[in-house]
């Protein structure tokens, strides 16, 4: 009988694998995927990229600070507002934070003039050298700010560190990072 019964769980747990599976497409059909954002603005990096900076505005008046929350390696923007209910960049800014959602080079807006083409290559240094600072000057130029917070999920993170190490930090007030080991 034991053996009947880890037999049906086996074959129980393959159908709800097999459903999941099934209606695995079904799933992202619930969301709409709009962001809510108030702006879109672009940050040229030195190297020719502009890359896209969604902004939502403060409700109320505005800590000193803007929050810069960027992706992890295979996100984008979505990761922080994805939908009304389940949006950090919309709580954030109700709590009177000014906050920015990027998306780094390859990703949705983020491409240099010309679009997206299978020539582009890239890799980790770029974002490090590259999009970091332009997205955190930008940011702080068009929010009035010194400095900014910075949200790093996942690789966003050690993006963080490496440009901290390189010396490229100095406008950042304070950061978070989640999910973004330490080597």
């Amino acid at each position: 009988m034991a053996q009947f019964t880890s037999e049906a769980g086996f074959f129980r747990g393959m159908g709800e694998l097999g459903m999941a599976l099934v209606t695995f497409g079904q799933s992202y059909k619930k969301y709409d995927w709009k962001t809510g954002e108030d702006e879109l603005h672009l940050a040229r990096t030195a190297d020719g990229w502009n890359l896209a900076l969604r902004r939502y505005r403060a409700v109320g008046k505005a800590h000193p600070f803007p929050v810069i929350c960027s992706h992890g390696m295979a996100g984008s923007h979505f990761i922080y507002d994805l939908h009304p209910d389940y949006s950090l960049a919309r709580f954030l800014a109700k709590c009177r934070f000014d906050v920015w959602c990027v998306d780094l080079r390859g990703r949705f807006d983020s491409w240099p003039d010309g679009g997206p083409n299978p020539q582009l290559q890239w890799c980790f240094d770029d974002f490090v050298a590259h999009d970091f600072p332009a997205i955190v000057d930008k940011v702080c130029e068009l929010a009035g700010a010194a400095q900014a917070f910075w949200l790093g999920m996942e690789m966003s993170g050690q993006l963080l560190y490496a440009a901290a190490i390189a010396g490229l930090a100095g406008k950042l007030r304070g950061w978070i990072t989640c999910g973004s080991p330490v080597l």
